[in-house]
């Protein structure tokens, strides 16, 4: 009797310790092996975006030159605070690109699907993103560009085209801001009515301050006529 009770006692603690193990196994495992994942992916994202920072920033002179030529550098790092590092920029997105993989490799272990699902999208949303962000820089850009135009044109004739410049650079980065939230399909209609009430107010300001001083001449002029 005994026996038999030694051996229904021994069979319930195998039975048991077999089910504990087996919860534990199955908790700690995929904690382990997510860990593995992010460890290697972590070391292996901080040495590509190091080896490509270092590789591509023998050439930076050579970019900086060319981002100082077209008149970006004022744009990028005064105006934005961008580093021109082309280097430093591909080091740095390689490094988060595979640091993202590797967690969401992380939580397809995990098998949480959800949490995976949204970093997906948020991924796939990127490319739209960058397209807006760029869109932005462009009107930056190109506002700047229109700015100096003005100011050099107009200044040839004699007026003070300061604050015309600077309207219509300040319209065309306004513009760019509202056709890249248009690119990402967030809803400005009702925005879109007044913007143009602004372009039309801008622009008589603009003509107003840049031709005042010399509407003020020409009836000087005309006045000293008739004394």
């Amino acid at each position: 009797m005994i026996a038999t009770y030694l051996t229904n006692w021994w069979e319930t603690f195998l039975v048991t310790a077999t089910q504990l193990w087996n919860g534990i196994a199955g908790t700690f495992a995929p904690l382990l092996g997510a860990a593995l994942v992010l460890l290697i992916g972590w070391f292996l994202a901080v040495f590509l975006g190091q080896l490509i920072k270092k590789i591509l920033g023998e050439k930076n002179i050579a970019w900086s030159r060319a981002f100082s030529g077209l008149g970006l550098t004022d744009i990028l790092e005064d105006r934005l605070g961008l580093s021109t590092d082309v280097g430093a920029f591909l080091g740095w997105f390689v490094k988060w690109f595979l640091i993202i993989a590797s967690f969401m490799a992380a939580i397809s272990i995990f098998q949480l699907h959800a949490v995976n699902s949204f970093l997906g999208e948020m991924i796939g949303f990127l490319p739209f993103a960058v397209s807006a962000a760029m869109i932005v820089f462009l009107g930056f850009f190109f506002g700047k560009f229109i700015d100096r135009v003005i100011v050099r044109l107009i200044g040839v004739i004699g007026v003070k085209a300061d604050v015309a410049g600077a309207t219509s650079r300040w319209i065309i980065i306004a513009f760019s801001i509202l056709a890249a939230a248009r690119y990402l399909n967030l809803q400005l209609d009702l925005l879109w009515p007044r913007f143009v009430d602004f372009l039309v107010f801008a622009g008589a300001i603009a003509v107003g301050f840049g031709f005042s001083s010399r509407a003020g001449e020409w009836l000087e002029n005309i006045k000293s006529r008739f004394q």
